[in-house]
């Protein structure tokens, strides 16, 4: 991985990147007096130029994590998209970070469910949550 110009390891990632970022999306979420609940829902996306690495990924997704649910799988000029919805997250820091973890683990699934060329990348933080 890159930073400014300098490499750092996996580790470096995360244990400080990682966690000063989600610490940051922690903030902003409880700063939101709209949000009144401990659990939250939380809207992801997994984009790629290929129709089958997505269908792929759905396909483990629906086999591997059912308490995840795929809302549209759509094509939006060149790239394909997978919009998504987690589980109920806890809000606190450890649980934002194991599922922000367990997103990475299923973009490197998806690597190898559906090929390594143009690999699917991600975005773990919802453009709007979703409030239980």
């Amino acid at each position: 991985m890159k930073e400014k110009g300098r490499f750092f390891t996996k580790e470096k990632y995360e244990n400080e990147f990682f966690q000063d970022v989600n610490k940051d999306v922690l903030r902003r979420i409880k700063q939101d007096t709209s949000i009144t609940s401990d659990n939250m829902v939380f809207t992801f996306w997994f984009i790629t130029d290929e129709k089958q690495k997505l269908d792929a990924l759905a396909e483990y997704l629906r086999n591997n994590l059912k308490d995840y649910k795929i809302v549209e799988l759509k094509q939006v000029d060149e790239i394909w998209e997978l919009e998504g919805t987690s589980n109920a997250i806890k809000l606190d820091i450890e649980s934002i970070n194991e599922w922000d973890k367990k997103l990475w683990a299923i973009n490197s699934i998806a690597n190898l469910t559906a090929g390594k060329q143009h690999t699917p990348s991600f975005d773990p933080w919802p453009r709007g949550p979703i409030s239980l």
